[in-house]
């Protein structure tokens, strides 16, 4: 089913691990674009180049749903909903797209991931078995439901804002890469921080203060 609970520390083998099974769960549960629809040939396009980026084998899906929203993980999954490529123009998408890659690369994702599971009730449950074992120790396995409270949980974490300005910063050298106008940064911000209501719930509820952030980006596009 998933990763074997351990007393020992999360390690980034066990974050890709739970990242691999999470995925595979996730993209079961949503309808993926298939490859001949609109959405997923607008991405395959803007994307085509960016298979592998800064040391990260990547793959890129789009999820078929009205939410704004978009992750990545440390697997190299990316996965878009086509709610907010609804909303984004190609090169504030990229924009988007670099953010969280850049979560992942600079380490904030994993981060998270790790601070779930420690901090769900399923593995201070087993933590609490193993000190009543006489071995000391738990054995258990990470059933779907329990990867999927973890994962998610870390993918709508609020990120800290030093975290969202080196993932801001991120995003717009990955812009310039792409060789895409960098204006794309704060417009795609200032499109987030109109959104309201449950469908941008969970993008909005990770990235804090948007427009604030739109005004840092225009200074750094600049530089």
């Amino acid at each position: 089913m998933g990763l074997i609970y351990k007393s020992a520390s999360v390690t980034d083998d066990d974050v890709n691990l739970m990242a691999t099974n999470f995925t595979k769960q996730s993209d079961a549960e949503n309808q993926v674009a298939p490859d001949a629809s609109v959405y997923a040939k607008r991405l395959a396009k803007l994307t085509r180049r960016w298979e592998s980026y800064d040391g990260m084998q990547l793959n890129y899906k789009v999820y078929q749903s009205d939410t704004v929203n978009a992750f990545a993980l440390s697997n190299g999954t990316v996965r878009v909903y086509s709610g907010l490529m609804d909303l984004m123009t190609d090169d504030e998408l990229r924009f988007v797209l670099g953010h969280e890659i850049g979560h992942v690369k600079l380490g904030h994702s994993a981060a998270a991931i790790k601070a779930a599971y420690r901090s769900s009730a399923f593995v201070k449950g087993a933590a609490a078995l193993a000190e009543s074992n006489v071995n000391g120790a738990a054995v258990m396995e990470l059933a779907g439901d329990q990867l999927k409270s973890i994962l998610e949980k870390a993918i709508n974490a609020a990120h800290s804002r030093s975290q969202e300005s080196e993932a801001d910063a991120y995003a717009v050298a990955f812009l310039k890469a792409a060789k895409s106008p960098t204006k794309a940064a704060s417009s795609a911000l200032l499109k987030l921080a109109q959104q309201t209501g449950a469908s941008s719930a969970a993008l909005m509820s990770s990235h804090p203060d948007p427009a604030e952030r739109a005004a840092a980006v225009e200074k750094l596009a600049a530089n």
